[in-house]
Formats: C-alpha cells, sequence, structure tokens
C-alpha cells in the first residue's frame, strides 16, 4: 500500500506538474471526447425507446428529477432527442478538432526546438524526434484511458458493486497473464546469444522482444467477465438490469484492458 501511495505521489512532484501541464488541456479534451462518444451511444437508444414507448423512460426521468432538469413533453419528445443528438454530434467534432489542434502544438514545439538547436536535421535526429512525437500520443492515450475508466468504475461501483468487482478481477487477471508473458519474453532475449542480440533483424529476435499477448486472450477474459456478469444476474431474485448499464460495463471493459496492454507495452 505505502509503494502505490508514493507511485501516485510521484506523479504530484512540482517538477513533474510543469512538464504535464501542456499535456493537461489535450488529455482532458480526450476525455471529454470519450464520454461525448459514450452519449452518442447512448441517446439513440434512449430516444427510441422513449419514442416507441410515448413517454419519457423511467431512468432518463429520474436523471431529469436528480438534476432538478425540466422535462420534455410527451408530445415533443422526438423534437427534444433530435435536437440534443445533433447538439452532441456537432460537439464531438468541435472537442476532437480542439484535441487535435493543441497536440500539434505541443508537437510542433518540440520539432521547433529540436531544429532550431540544429537546423540540418540528420536522420539519427529525425527517426529520435519521430519516436518522441509518438510517444507524445501514447502518454496522451493512456492518461485519458487511465482517467475514464477510473470515473466510469466508480459510476459502475454506484450503480452495481457485484459487477463492478467481476470486472476489475478480469482486469486484474489479464494485467497477471500479460505481465507474466512480458517476464519470459525478457528472459528468453537475455537467453540468446550475444551475436543473435546483436542482429536486430533476426527473426528470432523479433518475435521475443516485440512479442505481442495472445491473439485470443482480451476476448477470452471479456467472455468470461461477461459471463460471470449473467450468471450473478440469473442468480438474483431480482434480475432487472438496465441494457445500457451492461453496455456501459461492456465499453468500460474494453477501455481498460486496452489501456493495460497499452501501459505494460511502454513499461516492457
Amino acid at each position: 500500500m505505502i509503494q502505490i501511495l508514493r507511485g501516485i505521489s510521484y506523479y504530484f512532484e512540482p517538477s513533474r506538474v510543469r512538464k504535464s501541464g501542456p499535456y493537461l488541456i489535450p488529455i482532458f479534451l480526450g476525455i471529454l471526447f470519450k464520454f461525448n462518444t459514450l452519449l452518442l451511444f447512448i441517446l439513440p437508444i434512449t430516444a427510441i425507446k422513449s419514442i416507441s414507448e410515448g413517454t419519457l423512460s423511467s431512468r432518463a426521468a429520474k436523471i431529469f428529477n436528480y438534476f432538478y432538469i425540466p422535462k420534455p413533453n410527451d408530445e415533443s419528445l422526438f423534437l427534444f432527442f433530435l435536437t440534443i443528438i445533433l447538439i452532441t454530434l456537432v460537439t464531438f467534432f468541435i472537442i476532437r478538432d480542439f484535441k487535435n489542434y493543441f497536440i500539434w502544438k505541443i508537437k510542433n514545439k518540440i520539432y521547433l526546438n529540436k531544429k532550431r538547436s540544429n537546423n540540418k536535421l540528420s536522420k539519427r535526429k529525425y527517426y529520435y524526434i519521430k519516436s518522441k512525437l509518438t510517444r507524445i500520443d501514447r502518454l496522451i492515450k493512456i492518461n485519458e484511458n487511465i482517467i475514464f475508466c477510473s470515473i466510469l468504475i466508480i459510476l459502475i461501483i454506484l450503480y452495481d458493486f457485484q459487477i463492478a468487482i467481476i470486472t476489475l478481477t478480469g482486469g486484474l487477471i489479464y494485467f497477471k497473464i500479460i505481465s507474466s508473458q512480458n517476464l519470459k519474453s525478457n528472459s528468453d532475449l537475455n537467453s540468446l546469444s550475444s551475436f543473435v542480440k546483436k542482429d536486430r533483424n533476426n527473426k528470432i529476435v523479433e518475435r521475443i522482444n516485440y512479442k505481442k499477448e495472445k491473439k485470443g486472450l482480451k476476448p477470452l477474459i471479456s467472455t468470461i467477465v461477461m459471463l460471470a456478469i449473467m450468471i450473478l444476474i440469473y442468480l438474483r431474485t431480482n434480475s432487472e438490469i438496465s441494457i445500457i448499464f451492461i453496455f456501459l460495463v461492456r465499453i468500460y471493459q474494453s477501455n481498460m484492458l486496452s489501456s493495460i496492454q497499452n501501459y505494460l507495452k511502454k513499461k516492457k
């Protein structure tokens, strides 16, 4: 527990906070972009259900009541949902463009600083800058995924604690399997002769050093988790559950497994 707290405090050191300053805006916009995408998925389902029944669904009505927002009349449901979906769609493109603009600003600053120090870029320098720009994309993607997943799992815990535990357990199992695969890959690489290690084009080195997860691992973990949730719901006295919530769990699980994979790939 102490090691975890130390790891968290490392990211809040003044020097690290200053360095991460320019990344905060694109990360924040990336999180908004993900939630916007989520809304574009949820809104049409809610709209179709409400319009087909001729009244606002009970779950949507609860949200309106919780935030003290006036509910639309049954006669104006179509116009209401059409307006909300169009606004969400326009916002989707605005957030995307703003995020890309701020990422471009970060990359452009790095490129200009490197070019200013040496007007003529060598081939080695070019690939160094290219790898650094790629790391920026990866850093932003990992951080926005972690924060997005953290917010989503809090919402899932508040809604259904048991399903949240099952989903997190699936993520932990996936993390352990990929970690053990990486350790095996590193040990296999260290056991090679120095001659084989130096040959970076050697197929053996390529297979070991860039070994990825088994193709069926992610869908296997996802399917096992969803089966466990299905069994849990079946065993309950009241098995009623929102289909949108199940979709949210599925989306969270997909993002969580991708975040774990990207994190371990970076750490390798």
